[in-house]
């Protein structure tokens, strides 16, 4: 049986050149506490939807609480990707998405998940908007 709350190594955005087109070519939006930067490419032969996750080190400077943040925030994608995916295979898009956390303190699950929830609906919404 196959969940769909799962959150492959085909999903995880490797590479430096594949990143550095993010950043550069990439929308930003804010969701507090996370910053979002995506890029849509459309009509591609295998759509795909890849993440970035991204935690400072110059606001936390141990190891741990940046793994404990990217752990919240690779859980609350996960539990809310299905919806997006969805979209990525109907509309035949490859999505990239880096999740920078901005905020100076660790703050809770859920608040972390309602950014992400956040997002990923204003990441459709957007596309749908510039579709029509």
């Amino acid at each position: 049986m196959k969940s769909i709350y799962i959150f492959p190594k085909e999903e995880k955005l490797c590479g430096k050149n594949n990143i550095n087109l993010l950043y550069e070519n990439g929308k930003r939006f804010t969701c507090f506490p996370l910053r979002i930067t995506y890029t849509i490419f459309s009509f591609v032969d295998n759509p795909c939807l890849k993440i970035l996750i991204w935690a400072p080190k110059s606001l936390f400077r141990r190891a741990n609480q940046r793994n404990h943040l990217k752990r919240l925030i690779r859980e609350a994608f996960r539990l809310n990707a299905p919806l997006i995916r969805d979209y990525v295979n109907a509309n035949r898009l490859q999505i990239n998405i880096a999740y920078n956390y901005i905020a100076k303190e660790q703050l809770s699950f859920t608040q972390v998940n309602k950014a992400v929830q956040k997002s990923i609906a204003r990441i459709i919404n957007e596309n749908a908007a510039n579709n029509t």
